[in-house]
């Protein structure tokens, strides 16, 4: 996203399987922020309502994750004492052409959260 680009805030409250709450924020171009309606916001994810609304394809994705702590603010909205430890995966995804097309930020309890992935090389 370019730094003087005007963007749409989507944020809210996930409901996890493990019965925790997590907190997700989403920035988005508001050319094509404003086309998106909240409603069912899960059918389809957002990030392809975001492709579908500005006519490209997500090439690829930058992603990064650390630890913070949870904000008073925040503490309100996901039923968590202020100063929790928080896993935070911050996701940037980019067009064939470059393009930021979104930035989206979870903020998971540190306890709720498990990431698995799996490598494999690809031999030329």
């Amino acid at each position: 996203l370019e730094k003087a680009e005007k963007l749409y805030l989507f944020e809210g409250v996930r409901e996890l399987e493990t019965g925790h709450k997590a907190f997700y924020q989403a920035y988005i171009s508001r050319n094509i922020g404003r086309k998106i309606r909240m409603d069912g916001l899960n059918h389809p994810f957002l990030i392809q309502r975001v492709e579908l609304e500005s006519n490209q394809k997500i090439k690829r994705a930058r992603q990064v994750i650390y630890a913070a702590l949870t904000t008073e603010e925040m503490a309100t909205f996901i039923e968590l004492p202020a100063g929790y430890p928080l896993l935070v995966m911050s996701t940037t995804f980019f067009s064939y052409d470059n393009i930021s097309l979104g930035l989206s930020v979870n903020y998971f309890p540190a306890d709720a959260y498990r990431r698995v992935a799996e490598l494999e090389r690809v031999l030329e």
